[in-house]
């Protein structure tokens, strides 16, 4: 708890924001395929693909807002993407054109992808260097408890698929910014980010990125992760379906484990990952994702599948902080919105997961799929460590210039 004062009041507005938020948009999201097939007339198919390019939209935004986030300051983006993302629920409210469907799930993919980085910059700038692994860690729980409830809300309301879950998210995202902006402005946003943003040049500091091959080598072994734990629940559920009784149930089941070892864990496990170096939770976590995998691959009733799912989450929450400690590290003072938008280039990880994964379980079966899965977390060690190396040697010769 003496740590836990020492956070700025700006990282709490952020975290508890980050809850409410995330509580709204998945009361409604989860939802939207069902609301879209009740009120349109689209196929399967292409409400499957209007919802698929808000992903692919975030895939780039991210790298985008970051950057212009360092150009322009965290509190002109953070703000005008939350107040994109009202609008964006109000237009779900009010059209069924396919085309302005699809131009709002690409809005929905920018501005979440704008604010998701940005939000953790400003976490960085205003934390402690030896506290950013623990707020990250509490970042990651907040949304968690934030995944947690609002699916429960928007289904036990009976919302599922009306137009109010995307009126109330509206809402939601239209006060938080005003909240939000209070407290910037009330606890000297502007001298933080005089402090710790740089007013460097767009394309010099998209330049930079192109040009640290430390980034590289991490957002690679990012899109391998995310390739395994990013849409897990994608290509578990198929399989269960196949394989297993009761499927839905204990899908259900499945992921209410995930959610719960998350909110259990992760305060005490993010203790033991802020004393061990960025690189051990990265390597402890991409092992337990195996594990898991290989698991999930040889369980054959409901006990070995909840045990698997256990070890699969906590290594998800070694991983997930300590790759962004690790992208702290690699950071240079006055890009950390650039370095951290270029970290969602990790996103593709979420389209790739369940499309391979989707192809090897209609090919091979489910067994083959997770130790697929299982090996592609292996890999990814290697290139977190070559990313780490990367850093030290370009440390020993001398810092990335914008040049």
């Amino acid at each position: 708890m003496k740590d836990f004062r020492r956070f700025h009041p700006i990282a709490w507005a952020v975290l508890i924001g980050t809850v409410f938020v995330t509580i709204a948009k998945t009361m409604s999201v989860p939802f939207l395929a069902i609301y879209l097939s009740q009120q349109t007339d689209l196929s399967p198919g292409m409400i499957g693909m209007v919802i698929g390019l808000g992903p692919l939209a975030s895939t780039v935004g991210g790298l985008i807002g970051g950057t212009l986030s360092d150009r322009f300051g965290r509190k002109t983006v953070m703000i005008i993407s939350l107040f994109g993302m009202s609008l964006v629920f109000v237009g779900y409210s009010y059209t069924v054109h396919p085309v302005l469907l699809a131009l709002l799930s690409i809005a929905n993919g920018l501005c979440g992808s704008f604010f998701d980085p940005v939000s953790k910059a400003l976490l960085a700038d205003v934390t402690e260097k030896e506290l950013r692994v623990r707020i990250f860690s509490l970042h990651y729980l907040s949304i968690n408890v934030g995944h947690a409830i609002g699916p429960l809300i928007g289904a036990g309301a009976g919302l599922s698929g009306g137009v109010s879950p995307f009126l109330i998210t509206a809402i939601v995202y239209f006060l938080y910014p005003i909240v939000l902006l209070g407290m910037l402005n009330r606890f000297g946003v502007k001298r933080i980010e005089t402090e710790e943003t740089g007013r460097v040049a767009l394309f010099a500091s998209l330049r930079v990125l192109t040009r640290d091959r430390a980034l590289k080598w991490l957002v690679l072994g990012g899109v391998l992760s995310m390739t395994v734990h990013g849409q897990m629940s994608v290509t578990l559920s198929q399989h269960l379906e196949q394989s297993m009784p009761n499927a839905v149930w204990l899908f259900s089941v499945l992921l209410s484990v995930n959610s719960l070892v998350v909110i259990i864990g992760q305060v005490p496990l993010g203790r033991w990952v802020e004393k061990k170096e960025p690189l051990t939770g990265v390597l402890g976590g991409s092992i337990l994702l195996a594990v898991g995998e290989v698991g999930f691959a040889f369980s054959s009733g409901w006990a070995a599948y909840m045990l698997s799912m256990i070890l699969f989450t906590i290594g998800e929450v070694l991983l997930v902080p300590s790759e962004y400690a690790l992208i702290d590290r690699i950071t240079p003072e006055g890009m950390r919105g650039t370095y951290y938008g270029g970290v969602t280039l990790s996103n593709l990880g979420n389209f790739l997961g369940p499309w391979v994964g989707s192809m090897v379980l209609g090919a091979f079966g489910g067994t083959a799929m997770f130790l697929m899965y299982g090996l592609i977390a292996l890999v990814g060690i290697f290139f977190y460590r070559r990313g780490l190396l990367a850093y030290h040697t370009k440390t020993e010769k001398g810092s990335v210039g914008l040049g």
